[in-house]
């Protein structure tokens, strides 16, 4: 049983630090009195009509959860004007550093219109600039 949980942690952290650009590059796109919001240009994945790319949100104070920095894929579909989430991490520093504090994949069929003058419309313009 040891051994199970052993390579199940294992397999975790592997996927995460997988799914983690080695170097990022993060650019900031918004900053307000609570959250600075980046994007890591270099990790734009395109396919056809969809992008895909890290975005990272620090906060300026600490949640009472403990969360410093929330890290997700974000996809957005420039033809029809949709985004959605694939995965998210919350993390105990700042840009994505200290300990995983919750995980998940997002249910991939869950798109969202994209709101205008919000953050998700500003990374969607830099997505689907021509």
């Amino acid at each position: 049983m040891c051994t199970s949980i052993f390579r199940d942690s294992f397999l975790s952290i592997f996927l995460i630090v997988s799914l983690t650009p080695a170097h990022a590059e993060w650019e900031k796109i918004t900053e307000n009195n609570n959250l600075i919001n980046y994007i890591d240009k270099s990790t734009i994945k395109k396919d056809g009509n969809t992008r895909k790319v890290w975005r990272l949100t620090d906060l300026k104070n600490r949640e009472i959860t403990g969360e410093m920095s929330i890290r997700m894929m974000v996809e957005h579909d420039c033809k029809e004007d949709l985004f959605r989430y694939l995965s998210v991490s919350n993390h105990s520093e700042p840009m994505a550093g200290g300990r995983i504090i919750n995980q998940g994949r997002k249910d991939e069929k869950e798109w969202n219109a994209v709101p205008p003058e919000t953050l998700s419309s500003t990374i969607h313009k830099i997505l689907c600039a021509k």
